[in-house]
């Protein structure tokens, strides 16, 4: 069966691009290929939020996990599920669930005035009619999609930091070589961690704005498409805050600072010259770890703390979630803090949740090493306090310490 030409997207990361092409591979081997089109577009804009939808997302981790199948999370917030030997007994556990998040919802009830408004639409590819008119669905997704960006429109689900080409190998190069002729030192900014129980500053972070560094070097192309090149690239980013920072007078620091550094970065040169100009003021300085970087290389992290404490550095693993601590015990790696990040989307998995795990799990940490950071509303500091921890950092945490600095509490 011949088809049109795809749309030649202006994103070739964009989902609804993928998505066509995945559908386009089943052409000559359709038997056993099914997909399920969820139809969260038509849910009351309430139910639209890009939190809800990342939730509902979560929901398919087991299933995609263990079978042949990939989900699709479209601009308009509808999602896809397409594979193939995916039972429908497979798959009915994840639509329960998805009618129950939304289940205050008319589109999950039946209840709405629209009677095409149904939740979702199954397509079974051996049928030739079903994969006919599947196709020509993520035909028309797909140029929408490229209609919407032309017009510079940026889905909820996408934020502008994302848009642009995918990075690839060939832009490196070009990027690289304009990051040595920006100045770095212009762009970083710091953040405030402090501890409301002792009303006092843990630290400040230092770190570099990479949307204002992007406009700068790559403001056509999506830094974040590929983790993998993006960690690559922030090695260089690495480099340059090192050198902007060894000018520094620590000595006249007042307050410990931290630096977000891949562990690479621990051991180059560039570290060898900020350390020696640190020197016996190495304790003011926390160097923040990322748990996806740690964790790609163990035996690397544990020699690298090790250095680094022995240095009398401080060691920070960032990049946890509230969740992730059900599964994963943090004092295993023996870092002086932790960074737990509080994400809207997991607001309503973490409210179900009985927070005496957590507290638990703080506990046998340590509860002067946690950090709840990414604390941008009242909610996510009070959540924090219930269960035990008292450090944060965060926007809202920034305007807190203004506050108190204001009527000089501190």
């Amino acid at each position: 069966m011949a088809e049109a030409m795809a749309p030649a997207l202006a994103d070739p990361t964009a989902e609804e691009a993928m998505l066509y092409e995945h559908a386009r591979g089943f052409e000559r081997a359709r038997s056993g290929a099914i997909a399920v089109h969820f139809h969260l577009s038509k849910l009351k804009e309430h139910n639209r939020q890009p939190h809800f939808v990342r939730i509902a997302a979560r929901a398919f981790d087991t299933l995609i996990t263990e079978h042949d199948a990939a989900l699709y999370v479209l601009a308009n917030c509808d999602l896809v599920l397409i594979g193939r030997d995916v039972r429908v007994g497979a798959v009915d556990p994840v639509v329960i669930k998805l009618r129950a998040l939304f289940s205050n919802d008319p589109l999950t009830s039946g209840d709405g005035d629209d009677p095409s408004a149904v939740f979702a639409t199954w397509y079974d590819f051996a049928d030739l009619n079903d994969y006919t008119r599947f196709i020509g669905l993520t035909r028309k997704l797909a140029a929408k999609a490229e209609e919407l960006q032309r017009a510079g429109s940026v889905s909820p689900l996408r934020p502008e930091a994302t848009r642009g080409a995918a990075l690839t190998p060939a832009h490196l190069p070009g990027i690289t070589e304009r990051l040595q002729m920006v100045a770095v030192g212009e762009l970083i900014r710091q953040q405030t961690a402090f501890d409301v129980a002792g009303s006092k500053i843990l630290f400040r972070e230092h770190f570099v704005a990479m949307s204002e560094l992007r406009k700068r070097i790559a403001k056509d192309v999506n830094l974040f498409a590929s983790p993998w090149l993006f960690q690559y690239l922030t090695g260089f980013v690495d480099k340059r805050v090192l050198i902007a920072m060894a000018g520094t007078f620590m000595s006249g620091i007042k307050e410990p600072i931290s630096i977000n550094l891949n562990m690479s970065s621990v051991a180059s040169r560039e570290f060898r010259r900020f350390h020696d100009c640190v020197g016996p003021f190495a304790r003011k300085v926390v160097i923040e770890m990322q748990m996806i970087d740690v964790f790609s290389d163990m035996n690397g992290f544990f020699r690298a703390r090790d250095w680094l404490q022995q240095e009398g550095y401080r060691v920070l693993i960032d990049g946890l979630s509230p969740l992730s601590l059900q599964f994963f015990d943090p004092s295993l790696l023996a870092a002086d803090f932790v960074k737990i990040n509080w994400s809207a989307d997991l607001e309503a998995e973490v409210g179900s949740q009985n927070p005496a795990h957590m507290r638990e799990t703080i506990a046998r940490t340590g509860p002067d090493k946690i950090i709840l950071g990414r604390v941008e509303l009242e909610k996510s500091l009070k959540w924090g306090l219930t269960v035990g921890i008292h450090q944060f950092q965060g926007y809202f945490v920034d305007r807190l310490f203004r506050a108190m600095a204001e009527k000089q509490i501190l």
